[in-house]
């Protein structure tokens, strides 16, 4: 499982320090992730919460929930 989370849309919520969202990330799917790529999801990346996972988009608006269903992608 490989997760693409974009620096370029973090960067503009500044909601909580980059690496503590990695590291969330991490510990709740065990993936590898490749970090800082830009996915063309600028628009609403910069509004809601997301990454990709294995070419399949997971977004949220809330924090939480996208927590949430990144676990539940984790353990599939």
């Amino acid at each position: 499982m490989e997760i693409i989370y974009c620096m370029k849309c973090h960067q503009k919520r500044r909601f909580k320090a980059y690496e503590d969202v990695v590291k969330d990330i991490k510990d709740n799917t065990g993936a590898q992730i490749v970090e800082s790529q830009c996915v063309s999801f600028c628009g609403p990346g910069g509004k809601n919460h997301f990454c990709v996972i294995d070419d399949q988009l997971v977004v949220d608006q809330d924090y939480q929930e996208f927590i949430k269903k990144l676990k539940f992608k984790g353990d599939k």
